[in-house]
C-alpha cells in the first residue's frame, strides 16, 4: 500500500487528519511496518475494500470502515493499524503482546493528543504542571 492510501485509510481509522498523522513524523515507518507485518495479500485485500470508500463523504467512510473492522480477515489488522497510530506499538495480541517501534513512536502516539496529556518523562511540562486541571476537550 502506498503512503497516500495508507494515510487516507489511517484518517478514517483514527479520526485524526492527514496533517495530524504526518505531524507525528511516523507515517512512513508505520506504513512500512504495516506492509511488512501484514504482507502483500492482506494489504491488497484491505486496499481493495477501502478503495470504493476513499472518495465518499465522511459519514459513508465512517460507516464503511466500521463494516470493514467487523469483517474477517481484515478487521483485526485494521485494529492493529489504529493501535499503531495511537500507541506507537505493533500489537500481536490486543491484550498482551506488543512491541513498541521506537521511543519516538511512543512519544508521538496519538493517545497523548487524544487525552490532552504528554508522554511520561518525554516532554517537560514545568514545575507544578501536575496540579493544573486537564485542558477542556476540543469538539
Amino acid at each position: 500500500m502506498d503512503l497516500t492510501t495508507f494515510l487516507a485509510l489511517s484518517e478514517a481509522l483514527t479520526g485524526f487528519s492527514e496533517f495530524d498523522l504526518r505531524a507525528t513524523g511516523q507515517a512512513e515507518a508505520y506504513r512500512a511496518k504495516t506492509n511488512s507485518k501484514l504482507g502483500e495479500a492482506l494489504m491488497g485485500a484491505i486496499e481493495g475494500t477501502w478503495a470504493p470508500l476513499a472518495h465518499r463523504g465522511a459519514a459513508e467512510r465512517a460507516a464503511g470502515v466500521g463494516a470493514m473492522m467487523g469483517s474477517a480477515p481484515i478487521g483485526e489488522p485494521l485494529r492493529q493499524i489504529a493501535l499503531l497510530w495511537y500507541t506507537g506499538a505493533w500489537y500481536t495480541d490486543a491484550r498482551y503482546g506488543y512491541a513498541t517501534l521506537s521511543g519516538q513512536a511512543y512519544q508521538k502516539g496519538l493517545m497523548w493528543k487524544a487525552i490532552g496529556a504528554h508522554p511520561m518523562a518525554a516532554e517537560p511540562q514545568g514545575f507544578g504542571a501536575w496540579s493544573l486541571p486537564p485542558p477542556e476537550p476540543s469538539a
